[in-house]
Parts: structure tokens; C-alpha cells; sequence
């Protein structure tokens, strides 16, 4: 089942305007983690469905970064985009469930996978595992009980996309990061995008979410959260 579920995540992806058209949704998840890591310098960064690369090709100036993406057109995106800084870039093109590695990670990025994926808390767990000691995992997934989220999931089950999108409640999210000893440090609740809206214009868009942010009152009413997570150290 997992196989099928990669190849139809790889197949949507790989028309890289499926995801990459509506760009204020990229730049604010950009933002976020911008915000969220502040400046890094010798760090190691993993990028999970590291789609364009927007996220996290802003870090190679002083970072090494590995981008795992079942997309091989993505990926050859941030090929296209990083310059000078390919020394510092390593690239993986697989289900992250198929990523093996004895590294440590400082940063771990996993914004718009949880979505796509055939196990979230399969996921979580070995983002845990691979999280060097000090360091942060960055997650984003949309709340099922907004009912924001549950218009969006009514609209997509007629989209192009060949598969469903996992559905994960506030609840449940919390319960599976503690579960592997991950505790939030930082959250961030975003985005009233209403299905419809989204022939909008990327600059409306982007203004709407982003008020979604700055208004307390706002945000409380977001479908989108994102966190920043750190592991529970032993006493």
C-alpha cells in the first residue's frame, strides 16, 4: 500500500506547478522557519519533502543540508536554484521511509509532508531518532477538526490529486511528538483560506495569511500550525 501511496505522491509532485502555482503559500512557510531558526552557522540540516528547496536553500550559505524528496523534478529544482553552495547540498531522491543515515541532524525540516505520507507517527518517530541532542525539528500539518481544513479536504477529494490527503487532528499531533519525547517549544496557528479563495491573486493571498499571524484573534481560527519541536533530555 505504501508503494502506491509514494508513487502517486511522486507522480502529483513531479508537476511541480501542482504545488509550486499558488507561491504565497511557499513564501509564508519560508517565513516561518526563517523566524522560527533565526541565523544558523555549522549546522546540519535535513530537509524532508524538501519540494523547491525554498525552505531551507537560504541555510547553505554557512550549513550543510541534505534534501530528501520523492520528487526527482523538485529536487532538480534546487539543483537549478543553489549556485556555488552544490558542495554543501546532498540530495535524495526516495520515500524518507526508504532514508538511512548514522547522522545526526541539528535542524529538521518537515513542512508539507505530513499530508502526503503513508504513516505519520512512522514519520515523527524517526525525524526523533535522527535529531542530534540540542537540536529542533520544524513540523507544519493542517488541524482535521478546523473546520477550515475539513472544507479544503471535501473540495480535494475532486481534485487531480490520485490520493488522500491524511487527515490529523491537534490531539492526535501532540499525542504522537510526545510519544517519541519531542516537546513544543514554539507553535504558530495560520491561514483561513476558504476553498474558493484560492483564485485569488498571490499577493492577496499572501496578505490574508500572513494577517492570520499577526492578529492574535485571527489565528486562533487557522487551519495550519506549525511547531517547533525539541527532544525532553533525561534528568
Amino acid at each position: 500500500m505504501s508503494n502506491v501511496v509514494h508513487q502517486s505522491v511522486s507522480s502529483f509532485f513531479d508537476m511541480t506547478d501542482n504545488y509550486l502555482h499558488k507561491s504565497y503559500g511557499v513564501k509564508i512557510r519560508s517565513e516561518l522557519v526563517q523566524e522560527l531558526c533565526g541565523s544558523l552557522s555549522g549546522k546540519r540540516i535535513l530537509d524532508v519533502g524538501s519540494g523547491d528547496g525554498s525552505l531551507s536553500v537560504p541555510f547553505l550559505e554557512s550549513n550543510v543540508v541534505d534534501f530528501v524528496d520523492v520528487s526527482i523534478n523538485m529536487l532538480n529544482l534546487i539543483k537549478s536554484r543553489i549556485g556555488n553552495h552544490d558542495d554543501k547540498a546532498n540530495f535524495y531522491h526516495m520515500p524518507f521511509e526508504e532514508f538511512t543515515t548514522t547522522r545526526k541532524y541539528d535542524l529538521i525540516i518537515g513542512v508539507g509532508i505530513l499530508a502526503h505520507v503513508p504513516s505519520i507517527p512512522v514519520v515523527i518517530k524517526m525525524m526523533s531518532d535522527l535529531l542530534a541532542p540540542g537540536g529542533h525539528i520544524i513540523l507544519q500539518f493542517s488541524d482535521s477538526e478546523n473546520i477550515v481544513t475539513r472544507l479544503t479536504f471535501l473540495v480535494s477529494s475532486r481534485s487531480k490529486r490520485r490520493y488522500e490527503l491524511n487527515r490529523i487532528s491537534y490531539k492526535e499531533m501532540k499525542s504522537s511528538v510526545t510519544e517519541v519525547g519531542l516537546m513544543i517549544e514554539k507553535e504558530f496557528r495560520y491561514s483561513i483560506v476558504l476553498p474558493g479563495m484560492g483564485r485569488l491573486p498571490n499577493y492577496l493571498l499572501y496578505k490574508c495569511t500572513r494577517l492570520t499571524l499577526k492578529n492574535r484573534i485571527l489565528s486562533r481560527f487557522g487551519s495550519d500550525l506549525v511547531w517547533l519541536l525539541t527532544k525532553e533530555t533525561l534528568q
